[in-house]
């Protein structure tokens, strides 16, 4: 079963669980589970030998956590700047910067996966450590009672060892800066930690960095603010009853185009296909367009992508992965955009740049990414179906204008 056939079965028993239960379903392949499954399992187990495991070991995981602490050098930080909780990519967090129009001399920056980090800002006490994982025990027990699908609950098992310890750090320090810290709380990616954050009643924002996944009713709670890349997204949103305050990025429409197409290349592994690249590469170079790819931030550029650009006539730029998308466009004004379901098919078509996914062979990839409330076959158009259309703009027998405000408004497909 797909995506969005699944009605929300689950979604009142779950509106009904503790916050910290939510915490402890927020895993990609739950939600999955969640939103494909249709029917409830005849069978729901209940392991009391595993808990007990599960409760020796986690408070075991405490007093580490609680040693650990004095063995690291405390530093100073504002209490009145806000906090970006960095998930380690090197490029998340520009968004918020972006967003907020702050410097980075005026955040204090926390990587969302390093303990250490948390620790050199904040002691927590082991009473604080306790209550907090009776708590977050208590939910994870809620979940194995409960009629959630079973594969659901082994998967909260076998995660629990980890989880419910580290989730009960993570309350105990938030709750403890709540009292005395002014500032606000960012994250592009550390979507648990943030709710975490909240229900200890500090201020947060989730600021997406890239096209969001699919969530499940009931598993968002507290934030204060969300923004997101496309109005498809806010709607799916408040559709799942999502309380936050949700806002679009906002762009500026680029009136003056060049006479060039950039392509966002993603990693090869990533249904790039090399052949539907180059196919696209002529087409634009005989109607003498200027031809500019732009590497994967995240891996470095490859020798046969290097290759590939300079016996194609393309010129590839930001090598290094420094610049975002949305800067690039912004810089080099281009009348298209290419790339294979890429974040920037979407920052394209919001700042007036006809979008075009190259979809390759994503399915031989086993990668789906059907699994976004944006609509890549809306949006964009499409290589595989809608390559004459793109003939058609170039050639000046269709309306660029035109094509574009389709793209924008229409909901099956076609033109």
């Amino acid at each position: 079963m797909k995506y969005g056939e699944a009605r929300y079965i689950f979604e009142n028993e779950i509106k009904q669980m503790p916050t910290g239960s939510t915490w402890l379903l927020f895993d990609e392949e739950i939600i999955s589970i969640l939103n494909t499954q249709g029917v409830r399992d005849s069978f729901v187990s209940f392991g009391l030998g595993s808990n007990t495991v599960i409760y020796i070991k986690g408070v075991l995981k405490l007093f580490y956590y609680y040693i650990r602490q004095f063995f690291l050098k405390k530093i100073s930080y504002s209490k009145n700047k806000p906090i970006i909780l960095d998930v380690n990519r090197g490029y998340d967090y520009k968004s918020i910067i972006n967003f907020t129009k702050l410097s980075e001399k005026d955040i204090n920056f926390i990587n969302s996966f390093d303990f250490n980090e948390y620790m050199e800002l904040e002691r927590v006490s082991l009473t604080s450590l306790y209550c907090s994982f009776k708590y977050l025990f208590q939910c994870y027990v809620v979940i194995q009672k409960s009629g959630l699908p079973c594969k659901v609950k082994e998967i909260a098992r076998k995660n629990a060892q980890q989880s419910v310890p580290a989730f009960s750090y993570l309350q105990s320090f938030f709750l403890s800066i709540a009292s005395n810290f002014n500032g606000h709380i960012y994250t592009g990616g550390a979507l648990i930690t943030l709710q975490i954050a909240a229900y200890s009643g500090l201020k947060c924002s989730f600021m997406h960095h890239g096209l969001m996944g699919f969530y499940y009713p009931g598993l968002i709670r507290g934030i204060s603010n969300i923004c997101v890349y496309s109005r498809d997204e806010k709607q799916y949103l408040e559709s799942i009853g999502i309380n936050s305050k949700i806002s679009v990025y906002q762009t500026t429409p680029i009136e003056r185009k060049n006479h060039s197409v950039i392509i966002f290349s993603r990693e090869e592994n990533e249904g790039v296909d090399y052949q539907i690249m180059t196919n696209i590469v002529q087409m634009f170079l005989k109607f003498g367009y200027k031809v500019i790819l732009k590497p994967h931030p995240r891996v470095r550029t490859s020798t046969y992508m290097e290759s590939w650009c300079k016996s194609n006539n393309v010129f590839m730029i930001d090598k290094n992965g420094k610049k975002q998308g949305s800067l690039i466009i912004k810089e080099e004004r281009p009348s298209f955009v290419v790339g294979v379901f890429s974040t920037t098919l979407c920052e394209s078509l919001n700042m007036g740049v006809i979008p075009i996914n190259a979809r390759g062979s994503v399915e031989e990839n086993g990668i789906n990414y059907d699994n976004s409330p944006y609509n890549f076959d809306n949006r964009c158009l499409s290589w595989e179906f809608e390559s004459d259309k793109v003939y058609d703009i170039l050639a000046k027998k269709d309306d660029y204008s035109s094509i574009l405000n389709v793209l924008k408004s229409r909901v099956h497909g076609g033109i």
